[in-house]
């Protein structure tokens, strides 16, 4: 079985995420999400447009998800979480207490097939130092900060033997001078 593990923020979401998680569940069995909390987004853009709860009851309505799993910092928040899933009778998802910028032995049996990254401007640092827990054989790395992707990539091709077999950038917000850098990497 390939399972694919996708992460992010989903806020707002919007017609190219649908695109995004129908074209990663077509290279794999299983699609997990792993959906980014409101205090993350609060840190990368200053506040959430849409709430936790509401993107994450739209991800679960999409057909192509598996499993969504929630991971937020404060206890409080997964209590909401899960109230809501038992109310709603959401059984696909589940959440974690975790910082996603510590990355420990909780994630050991996040075994995928294939990662796709989509961290905040600080990159995705942790994870990358702890590739052996999800131990993927392709990564896809989405970063709209072209120096975290460098140091990111450094570390998985020097440090842990993934090839870089493709790079490119897309210009998703043209009334700015933001792009994001994709990379992808084959092990």
């Amino acid at each position: 079985m390939n399972i694919i593990v996708v992460s992010g923020g989903f806020d707002p979401i919007h017609s190219g995420h649908i695109e995004y998680l129908k074209s990663a569940k077509e290279h794999g069995d299983k699609l997990i999400v792993a959906l980014n909390s409101d205090s993350w987004l609060e840190k990368k853009k200053g506040k959430p447009f849409m709430t936790f709860s509401e993107r994450k009851s739209i991800l679960e309505a999409i057909q192509y998800v598996s499993e969504v799993i929630g991971i937020e910092l404060l206890d409080a928040l997964i209590k909401r979480g899960e109230h809501n899933a038992n109310l709603n009778n959401i059984n696909n998802v589940k959440f974690l207490c975790k910082d996603l910028n510590k990355i420990d032995n909780t994630y050991k049996n996040f075994q995928c097939d294939r990662l796709i990254l989509d961290p905040s401007r600080n990159g995705a640092l942790d994870v990358v130092n702890n590739i052996k827990y999800f131990n993927p054989k392709k990564i896809i790395y989405v970063s709209c900060h072209p120096g975290t992707l460098a140091r990111d990539a450094n570390i998985l091709v020097n440090q842990y033997k993934y090839n870089l077999s493709a790079a490119g950038i897309i210009d998703m917000f043209p009334h700015t001078s933001h792009v994001e850098s994709i990379a992808v990497f084959n092990k």
